[in-house]
């Protein structure tokens, strides 16, 4: 009897499919760890706008809008194409919300930072799913 070199052809799809798998756990994993750092990023952004605002504040006694905060702040570049930001203004200019927005991200779409009644008060607001 002859003994046989090599991999049978089930050996070889049995390995096939255990690396199958385990790519797909990988490949959903790293997507899961992408969406994390994205909205660390937007939010870290979201905080840095907050903080170009209290110093407008303290210049100009009010809060600036998207046009006059963008001459201190200036949003950085690979965060722009992910997520969208909007400052709003309410109080005679005296509070601020800032949103970041992303629609490619079905759990946390919405984000946002606002200013509290009183100067260096304030609150975020964000879903749970968010974190």
């Amino acid at each position: 009897m002859k003994k046989s070199t090599g991999f049978s052809l089930i050996e070889l799809l049995v390995v096939i499919a255990i690396l199958g798998i385990l790519a797909s756990v990988a490949v959903t994993s790293y997507r899961n760890y992408i969406v994390r750092a994205d909205r660390t990023e937007a939010q870290t952004v979201l905080v840095k706008i907050a903080d170009a605002q209290e110093k407008y504040y303290l210049d100009n006694n009010r809060y600036a809008d998207q046009t006059e905060l963008a001459s201190i702040f200036t949003v950085p570049t690979g965060t722009a194409t992910k997520w969208a930001y909007a400052i709003t203004r309410s109080n005679a200019n005296q509070q601020f919300v800032a949103t970041a927005t992303r629609a490619e991200d079905t759990e946390c779409s919405s984000m946002t930072i606002q200013s509290g009644n009183n100067l260096g008060t304030g609150s975020w607001n964000s879903d749970s799913s968010c974190n």
